[in-house]
């Protein structure tokens, strides 16, 4: 029955996605990964193609993805962003996302990759504004 929803309402949500408001099709996404339907990714990955800048996306994918025990590709996603030239506040919540991530999934290399990598950010980010 609720596959049969999904499949009902594909066309409306697309069309959503596209003309209305992306905050429904998150919403859809959501319900079809709870649902456990792998289409749940290819939406996500259709929103932050479309809209790379929406953090808030990027963090419920993420989140849904370590709710899934998906912990690689949950650190492909964060990584992903991370390569994204987003605002400084923005960059800070993917860098301490990734930081929990390795803190709660990962070893010590892990947790001292992402410090560096942040730490790298911010002296990159240093540079540009004294220039």
């Amino acid at each position: 029955a609720r596959q049969q929803v999904c499949v009902c309402y594909i066309n409306f949500i697309y069309l959503a996605f596209f003309f209305l408001d992306v905050n429904l099709t998150v919403q859809f996404a959501k319900l079809e990964s709870e649902c456990g339907f792998a289409s749940a990714h290819a939406l996500y990955e259709n929103i932050l193609i479309s809209f790379p800048d929406r953090i808030d996306i990027w963090m419920v994918y993420i989140d849904i993805l370590i709710k899934e025990n998906n912990i690689h590709q949950a650190r492909n996603i964060i990584q992903r962003a991370i390569s994204l030239k987003l605002p400084i506040k923005k960059m800070k919540s993917l860098y301490s996302k990734w930081l929990n991530l390795e803190e709660k999934f990962g070893n010590e290399d892990d947790v001292k990759r992402v410090k560096e990598a942040a730490f790298q950010y911010i002296n990159n980010v240093s540079s540009i504004l004294t220039v």
